[in-house]
């Protein structure tokens, strides 16, 4: 369901504000130097390996009955579909906060917005998309000269994945050159892929926010490269995925290659389909009776019984009517 508020907030200082119990305390001692002593937090300190976890499942245990909230360590994000109840979720999330005893960074917060930017993304009514303000760093990223270079950027455009059809397709000769051990060559076709990823983010598309009251459909497809996927409602896309096959699956002939990208969509978007009815499309005619098949032996067998979960038919549209999944073909070959 579409959200058309939204509203940030961050806590001041947030591992601090959580009381370390007193007798824990010696496991975060510390020390400047002999003339000056031994020195124990009293609250949680960052980069305790634990920290990251234990203010996780804080703020998971303060927020598990508002489904209007998320939370990634102290930021929060809060989304309605109205003003006014914005207001009594807003109203809800700071009660709940001031319980805790945790107090909010106002300066960094920003409430009752009809767009918002959050943890890389911007967020509206329409949907989600990338923050300009972060993919620039991609845009304008330099032609890499050695492998840390390519690392660097894999890195970055590998968080706004979802956003690029064949994002593994895409980048695997970039991947390539980072695995392999010999003199650093930033070949012709490594040029093409750079450039390539660069020119998705600078006009990604918008992803929809899934509702569970309309139908999902899932299409694949399959190269000799990779496989692919891209989760939808209403012909509008939820999210994309991607990623390259291993040298054993490139072996594989072109109706396991098709099965294996089924198995790995469905893997993917298990949180959006298990318990619901959905569709799943496919430019390979001969799939329109895998789940007919009787054969419980061998790899296909062993993919079969593990789709069994799901509830889906299987709907064979040609290649030139399969748009949104029929990109690894012609971005791989």
């Amino acid at each position: 369901m579409s959200a058309c508020y939204f509203s940030t907030i961050d806590l001041r200082s947030g591992y601090w504000q959580i009381p370390v119990e007193p007798s824990d305390a010696h496991k975060t001692a510390f020390s400047f130097g002999a003339e000056y002593g031994l020195f124990e937090f009293k609250v949680l300190p960052f980069g305790l390996t634990e920290a990251p976890v234990t203010f996780q499942r804080l703020m998971n245990s303060l927020f598990s009955d508002m489904p209007f909230v998320c939370v990634y360590l102290d930021d929060i994000i809060v989304f309605s579909r109205s003003k006014d109840e914005h207001w009594h979720h807003s109203e809800a999330v700071f009660r709940a906060l001031a319980d805790a005893r945790l107090t909010v960074n106002s300066d960094k917060s920003v409430f009752s917005l009809e767009e918002i930017s959050y943890l890389g993304y911007i967020f509206d009514r329409n949907g989600m998309r990338t923050d300009p303000a972060k993919t620039n760093v991609i845009i304008d990223y330099p032609i890499p000269t050695c492998v840390k270079d390519v690392q660097k950027f894999l890195g970055i455009a590998n968080y706004y994945r979802r956003f690029i059809k064949n994002f593994a397709g895409i980048a695997r000769p970039l991947h390539n050159i980072v695995k392999k051990n010999d003199t650093f060559v930033f070949t012709e076709e490594c040029l093409k892929a750079f450039n390539e990823l660069k020119k998705c983010l600078v006009s990604p598309p918008t992803l929809s926010y899934p509702d569970s009251r309309i139908n999902f459909s899932v299409s694949t497809d399959a190269s000799n490269k990779a496989v692919g996927a891209v989760l939808e409602q209403n012909g509008k896309a939820i999210s994309f995925a991607s990623r390259a096959l291993s040298p054993t699956e490139c072996k594989f002939s072109t109706y396991e290659l098709e099965c294996l990208a089924i198995v790995y969509a469905l893997k993917q978007f298990r949180q959006y389909l298990l318990g619901k009815k959905f569709q799943l499309f496919s430019d390979h005619e001969p799939l329109k009776w895998l789940l007919n098949n009787k054969s419980r032996n061998g790899r296909v067998g062993r993919w079969v019984m593990q789709l069994q979960e799901f509830d889906f038919d299987i709907i064979y549209r040609k290649g030139s009517e399969n748009s949104r999944s029929d990109f690894l073909y012609r971005l791989c070959s």
